[in-house]
């Protein structure tokens, strides 16, 4: 979003103020004789029409000053933590011959190869009851066996017609994500996404703005399964597996490893204030095989003690609710708050920075909030 018209404010300017210069650098002021429909016009209707060229050039001015304030926001918004790219790919399918099928060339993010393949249900031929879905398939090749991987893909599909005017050739957009773990150097297929293409396939250009997010998984080392541990938390005890907890928290993992004597009595007290039993208890049924799901009422609280237990896998499970907007009512104002303001969300801020492309959207969803004055620098 580059800040329109610098030049054709500032000539504008001039010209209303009567500041041309000429050809000797002199400013002259040049009195062209107006007219009206073949008659010469009243001096009335000049000053109407620099009322009319005022008016606009104070609404040109309002619309610069508001992009270059959106510009300066996105200049200082955090840089996201972790490996990511973003990469713009192009498709012509009317260069493809008879292909249903178009894979995308291969790149390479920290030890994840990544390509898309697009393909059509064209051949099944049910225009009358359904038209063709248009699918786009994530394909991801791990390269090297040096521990597991988290990668989050976001693809935003526009489709073009090779043929008719710029203004007709954007014809859809979609967008999706892809939330997978890669654990052994091997080819993985991820789920796929549809979208609506208003004209063929092999009629189209198809334009692709992928963001990948890889974050590295720890592995915490081995311990001894039957190691029992009791964490105590305003005269609770909560008795729990040593070894469990410490694959989900570092600082669980070396609060058991630490020569204390909480080591020789298995007793570790929790000793913050504004962490309640309630808060723990909660933690647990998430993080343990019944797995209490994530929501609305708990997510916070998830991610407050994450970060207090640096709790990596348990903030990236808080991350993955958020993303998923259907599952939630939280406005997307609040949940870029929560990740640039509170937390430092790296998931959430790929996520909304990719779909906030959209200058639209982006207006629609945080340039008219209230959320966006705390978000200025």
């Amino acid at each position: 979003m580059d800040p329109p018209h610098d030049g054709l404010i500032d000539a504008v300017k001039n010209l209303l103020d009567g500041d041309v210069a000429g050809d000797d650098g002199e400013v002259e002021i040049l009195e062209p004789t107006p007219r009206r429909n073949g008659k010469r016009a009243a001096p009335k209707d000049d000053e109407d029409d620099v009322t009319a060229l005022r008016a606009k050039l104070r609404k040109l001015e309002e619309e610069h000053k508001k992009v270059k304030s959106e510009n300066a926001f996105l200049k200082s918004l955090p840089s996201i933590s972790g490996t990511v790219q973003t990469r713009d790919l192009e498709i012509d399918f009317g260069k493809s011959g008879d292909k249903t099928i178009v894979q995308s060339e291969a790149f390479l993010v920290d030890g994840i190869e990544i390509s898309l393949s697009i393909g059509s249900n064209e051949s099944n031929d049910h225009y009358g009851s359904e038209p063709p879905k248009a699918i786009v398939t994530p394909l991801l090749k791990k390269v090297a066996d040096d521990g597991p991987r988290f990668v989050l893909a976001m693809i935003g599909v526009s489709q073009r017609s090779r043929y008719g005017t710029y203004s007709e050739r954007d014809t859809t957009y979609s967008s999706s994500a892809v939330k997978m773990v890669l654990d052994k150097p091997m080819e993985y297929v991820g789920d796929y996404s549809k979208f609506q293409p208003t004209t063929e396939l092999r009629r189209s250009r198809i334009s692709i703005r992928l963001t990948v997010v890889v974050q590295k998984l720890e592995n915490p080392g081995e311990f001894e399964a039957d190691t029992k541990v009791s964490i105590v938390r305003e005269n609770r005890h909560f008795s729990v597996s040593a070894a469990y907890l410490s694959q989900w928290s570092r600082y669980f993992r070396a609060y058991f490893a630490a020569d204390m004597k909480e080591k020789k009595t298995g007793v570790y007290p929790i000793k913050d204030n504004d962490i309640s039993a309630d808060d723990f208890a909660e933690m647990l049924l998430v993080i343990h095989p019944t797995q209490k799901p994530i929501t609305e009422d708990n997510y916070l609280t998830l991610l407050r003690l994450a970060n207090r237990f640096e709790m990596p896998d348990l903030t990236r499970r808080v991350e993955c609710f958020l993303i998923d907007f259907s599952s939630h009512s939280i406005g997307k104002d609040r949940v870029f708050l929560l990740a640039t303001d509170e937390f430092n969300l790296s998931l959430v801020q790929a996520t909304l920075l990719h779909r906030w492309r959209d200058s639209e959207l982006l207006k629609d969803e945080l340039i008219s909030t209230h959320v966006y004055k705390k978000l200025q620098p």
